[in-house]
């Protein structure tokens, strides 16, 4: 991969531009090994911010179920 598709890569994930520098930094310095350590943080973060809307939506579902089903019939 060329600098472009990963910088492409990197924006299009979400990384925000301090781990964008970090990682620039690291290639820079031919450090792959932490680069994959980045990564991986940053994989790590996106997947804690995924359960934890999933566990909202789920409340969401919970309540939305509950009140439907003690909703009077016309």
């Amino acid at each position: 991969m060329n600098n472009e598709q990963i910088l492409d890569g990197l924006l299009a994930s979400g990384c925000n531009e301090t781990i964008i520098k970090e990682f620039k930094r690291l290639q820079k310095n031919q450090k792959i090994n932490e680069q994959l350590l980045l990564l991986s943080r940053y994989k790590r973060t996106l997947l804690e911010k995924l359960h934890s809307d999933q566990a909202k939506i789920d409340r969401l579902d919970y309540l939305t179920y509950h009140i439907k089903k003690e909703k009077p019939t016309t």
